[in-house]
């Protein structure tokens, strides 16, 4: 009885302290709010939108800017102040959908299609458009975002799943205990961060594929284990360098700190076979480098999901010993539509080889 009353306390305070907690974290970021949305996505029969609230801190980034600046612009980004539990609405075709952010400041719209002829029309436009608004909103002005909803149609011939990190963008992971990747990170902003030679020209390839006129056809998604506070920086990226649109899907740190540390390891691959269930008609190739286990993840996508996976593209890196592991794999896999690229622009050559949508 003792226990069970000490139990119940326990549980009283912690409650009283999460609510403390919420208000006086309302409180602090009484101020500008930031709707942070996340290129989402739909297939014939749901609509997946994804987003952030946040407090805006006013960060505005340079080319020129320097060291320091950098440093503390980065900073901002990446010790974010969520707002939890705030009630936000979903606007989509004359339709209202309400939500809630989570205890991060989260939140996420799974959205059954009922009526498809409503929604979709097979031949229209790649991208949709829906508004995210705060719906009981206790700030002075009206707080709204759009978001963009990639929606493929029948004329997507392949979808494309690509890592980011030491795939498209410069990141040295496999720097002597990732140092360079920290410097990086937290000392260039988004104009001095460089992409590998030829990967926006090969990905805009893909994209293009099998349409005579040049429009991207070809869904891009781009998995990474970075955290999702570095989402506004890897978007503006891709747009800089010319990368072809996609939704980003990162990484929540926040599951590493609540112990659930499967779904923290495994976020890559769980994402890839979302997205290949998701997409359950449309075949896919995936992109990787030599650098951590990007081959490894891909060859079991392509045991589950064989009929499916198209090619597989992995680039080498400057690690002889990742490479050789890679080269390895490839032998003892000889089955799966795997290549090893020493450049990007191997994969315009090699997809054209071999003639993948005959």
């Amino acid at each position: 009885m003792f226990f069970y009353q000490n139990l119940m306390l326990g549980k009283a305070i912690q409650n009283v302290f999460r609510l403390f907690r919420r208000g006086w974290k309302r409180y602090l970021t009484s101020g500008p709010v930031l709707i942070q949305t996340y290129e989402s996505y739909a297939n014939y029969s749901e609509v997946i939108v994804r987003g952030r609230v946040l407090e805006n801190k006013g960060v505005v980034v340079n080319k020129n800017d320097g060291f320091w600046k950098n440093f503390r612009n980065n900073l901002k980004h990446l010790g974010s102040n969520e707002i939890e539990f705030l009630n936000v609405e979903f606007e989509f075709v004359s339709q209202v959908f309400k939500g809630q952010t989570d205890n991060e400041g989260y939140f996420e719209f799974c959205i059954e299609i009922s009526d498809k002829n409503h929604f979709i029309n097979r031949e229209n436009s790649f991208w949709k458009r829906g508004i995210i608004r705060l719906s009981d909103n206790q700030y002075s002005e009206d707080v709204f975002a759009e978001v963009s909803i990639l929606w493929p149609n029948s004329k997507s011939k392949f979808g494309v799943i690509s890592d980011i990190d030491d795939t498209i963008l410069k990141t040295y992971v496999s720097s002597w205990m990732r140092w360079q990747m920290i410097y990086v990170t937290l000392f260039k902003n988004v104009y001095q961060r460089r992409p590998f030679d030829g990967m926006n020209k090969a990905l805009n390839f893909l994209a293009e594929y099998g349409q005579a006129n040049g429009v991207k056809i070809n869904p891009h998604f781009y998995v990474s284990n970075s955290p999702w506070n570095l989402y506004e920086m890897l978007w503006e990226f891709f747009k800089i360098n010319d990368f072809p649109r996609g939704p980003i899907l990162l990484r929540d740190y926040g599951v590493f700190f609540r112990k659930r540390l499967k779904r923290f390891r495994d976020h890559k691959e769980n994402s890839i076979v979302h997205l290949m269930d998701f997409y359950g008609d449309l075949p896919f190739i995936l992109i990787g480098d030599a650098t951590e286990r990007d081959a490894d993840i891909y060859l079991d996508t392509y045991r589950k999901y064989r009929k499916r996976v198209l090619a597989i593209f992995i680039r080498e890196t400057s690690r002889q010993e990742a490479n050789q592991r890679v080269l390895e794999l490839i032998d003892k896999n000889s089955d799966a539509p795997i290549y090893f690229l020493k450049e990007s622009t191997e994969i315009i050559t090699t997809t054209s080889e071999l003639n993948i949508i005959e």
